[in-house]
């Protein structure tokens, strides 16, 4: 079975080679490219009614890219297989940023542009479990374009088990280790500078922590309270994620409110 030894990319190699071209078209990559985002984006209002979870959303968008795909009778400089690792990829790419596009757009009321490391850890919030398999590990890392290194590096991701290896991606008292342990927590992407922000908070509470670390993460503050609102969104949406960086989003999101009900403003206005 070849699927279930994780060998994805040969098992859709054949498919694209086998299967019969409805008709005798050419075109390239990044045409191709574009008429899967089309397609995927063209499908969105359906495909939402569904309530898909995140692993079932990236195998429709595999299922989509491969019916783009097999249209073509020739794609200009690639071979099969190559096609199948470069479209079927950048499918999942389309797919993730869709998703989470929409999320912000239903949570915030508009969309915030963020780092692909942010962008990785909020795909695995909203898909509701810290704890993945490598195959499901493996496809968030290409369809956000992160680097495995660089994540454990960090340690916003840690290996665990033995023979069936989990990948965890940690909550920010996990990193820092203690409760005053905030300055262990490496990296300058805008989810480690909030991971600083959750655990300094919890130290000293203030609006003018925030302040820093929003500073820090060079986001407008109402971005930087943003991406911890959808922390918060997704944190209470999955019983499994709740903990203390739950907590502590919710209080931080409360500070907020207070100081700018000081002066007469509105948290959720203000984010828009």
């Amino acid at each position: 079975n070849v699927i279930a030894q994780g060998k994805r990319n040969i098992y859709y190699s054949l498919v694209l080679t086998a299967r019969k071209r409805r008709e005798r078209l050419e075109t390239t990559l990044g045409a191709l490219e574009e008429e899967i985002e089309r397609e995927i984006r063209g499908r969105l209002e359906l495909v939402r009614d569904f309530n898909y979870k995140q692993g079932e959303l990236f195998l429709w968008a595999v299922g989509v890219a491969l019916r783009v795909v097999t249209k073509y009778g020739k794609i200009e400089s690639f071979s099969a297989e190559s096609v199948a690792s470069t479209a079927l990829e950048h499918a999942q790419r389309v797919t993730l940023s869709v998703f989470l596009r929409e999320d912000m757009k239903s949570v915030l009321g508009r969309e915030i542009n963020l780092d692909r490391e942010t962008q990785f850890y909020l795909a695995v919030l909203k898909g509701g479990t810290r704890e993945l398999d490598s195959d499901e590990f493996n496809r968030l890392v290409k369809s956000s374009g992160v680097v495995e290194g660089e994540l454990l590096r960090k340690g916003l991701v840690v290996k665990r088990g033995g023979k069936k290896v989990r990948m965890v991606v940690r909550d920010a008292f996990e990193r820092a280790g203690e409760v005053e342990g905030y300055d262990r927590i490496k990296g300058s992407s805008i989810i480690d500078e909030i991971h600083r922000c959750f655990v300094d908070f919890n130290r000293k509470p203030g609006f003018d922590v925030i302040e820093e670390h929003a500073k820090n993460a060079a986001l407008p503050l109402p971005d930087f309270l943003g991406v911890v609102k959808m922390i918060d969104h997704y944190c209470h949406s999955s019983e499994a994620l709740r903990g203390a960086e739950c907590a502590v989003s919710g209080r931080i999101l409360d500070a907020a409110k207070r100081y700018l009900g000081t002066r007469g403003g509105n948290l959720d206005k203000w984010l828009q």
